[in-house]
């Protein structure tokens, strides 16, 4: 929790709808969250602390640093997702599948040797005589 408080409530507690959005409450639960707190820090937190404790080993999704960078990411606070991946080295799927895309490949250029290429021109010269022989 203290690694949230430091990352993220501290700098973007005004997000905290869209961030309990993307972890899954719905309106109702917001709605009460904001009624049941008095500042958008405290409701942040809440929204964390519900977020940790909510169904575990029930089978959801799990409750990792990931699934909050995702969170984060989703709701335009790319500052503070990329702060949490460069502390604790998160990648998501997406990331991993631009860095294979990016990766600059080898090109590799054909380039015959002098023995192919002189066995060529003589199988194109020897063609040629057949065809102005015929």
């Amino acid at each position: 929790m203290a690694v949230l408080k430091k990352y993220i409530v501290n700098k973007v507690p005004y997000k905290w709808k869209d961030i309990a959005t993307e972890l899954g409450f719905h309106y109702i639960k917001v709605q009460a969250i904001e009624a049941d707190s008095a500042t958008n820090s405290d409701r942040l937190l809440t929204v964390f602390g519900l977020w940790l404790r909510k169904a575990s080993g029930t089978g959801e999704k799990e409750r990792t640093l990931q699934t909050v960078y995702k969170a984060l990411d989703n709701c335009d606070c790319k500052p503070e997702s990329e702060d949490l991946s460069q502390h604790f080295g998160i990648t998501t799927p997406d990331q991993s599948q631009a860095t294979k895309r990016n990766r600059k490949r080898p090109v590799l250029q054909y380039e015959p040797s002098a023995s192919q290429s002189s066995n060529v021109s003589s199988k194109k010269t020897r063609k040629n005589e057949k065809h102005f022989n015929s």
